[in-house]
């Protein structure tokens, strides 16, 4: 595992991203009521923004990003969220009013985009980056780069939203497009498979009979060229190897007699 450089960097690198997705929780209620003035009910709209749109688009959101490569839609993902918090730091500049109610909506749904393009995007590039062999230890490992700032954004987020509310955010947002030109930059060293998602499989051979009636190996079920086999009773009578067969030579054994 410590041999593995490459996924150990792209471990590291998930760190300043995870601190950015824990700011929803920690650090906007707080920025929002206090350093911006509005009221507490507007935390529960924005937050309902943002898991409405992950409920609705994630899984159309997804299946279109499976067309790109892997690592650039990591490093999109991570570049939006680097905007969502320019927009927040840019917002303790307003005035107020319509503008500044926009503004956090809109710098809320630039977060929901962020998060869209990175979520299950960034899971897929580590899971297949991961050896077979020893992927439940690598992912372990990168497990690490979500605990940690987990634990620590509580007091790191409110210690720089305490020293400057704009300052943490323009700090948040210079981590992560650390986090974005890192990936870019660990592309080629990443295997392939990671990067690049696989194509679905396409249905190959041949087009299945439009009839039902298959023969014993469910091949379609046909006569041979001459038409029914001489074993085949005259009359469609039963084969005489069914228990209908014997039946019928016991009443030709009768009437014989």
């Amino acid at each position: 595992m410590a041999r593995n450089r490459p996924f150990l960097a792209l471990t590291l690198l998930n760190v300043p991203t995870a601190f950015g997705y824990m700011v929803l929780a920690v650090s906007l209620p707080v920025y929002v009521t206090l350093h911006l003035g509005q009221p507490a009910s507007l935390v529960g709209a924005l937050y309902a923004v943002n898991t409405i749109g992950i409920a609705v688009a994630q899984i159309p959101v997804t299946r279109a990003l499976t067309r790109f490569r892997r690592s650039r839609a990591v490093a999109a993902g991570a570049g939006v969220f680097g905007l969502s918090f320019v927009s927040f730091a840019v917002l303790g500049a307003t005035a107020g009013g319509a503008v500044l109610l926009a503004g956090v909506f809109a710098a809320t749904a630039l977060f929901t985009v962020g998060e869209l393009l990175h979520g299950a995007t960034a899971s897929a590039l580590v899971v297949n980056a991961a050896p077979e062999q020893t992927r439940g230890r690598h992912l372990a490992v990168y497990q690490l780069s979500w605990a940690v700032p987990g634990a620590l954004a509580p007091a790191v987020l409110t210690a720089l939203l305490s020293l400057s509310p704009t300052g943490m955010w323009l700090v948040l947002a210079a981590g992560v497009v650390v986090s974005a030109v890192g990936v870019l930059r660990l592309e080629p060293h990443l295997p392939p498979a990671a990067v690049r998602p696989s194509p679905p499989p396409e249905a190959t051979g041949p087009t299945p009979p439009s009839s039902g009636d298959t023969g014993p190996h469910g091949d379609p079920a046909t006569d041979p060229p001459g038409g029914p086999t001489a074993a085949d009773p005259p009359g469609g009578a039963p084969a005489a190897g069914s228990s209908d067969g014997r039946d019928a030579d016991l009443v030709r054994v009768r009437e014989s007699h």
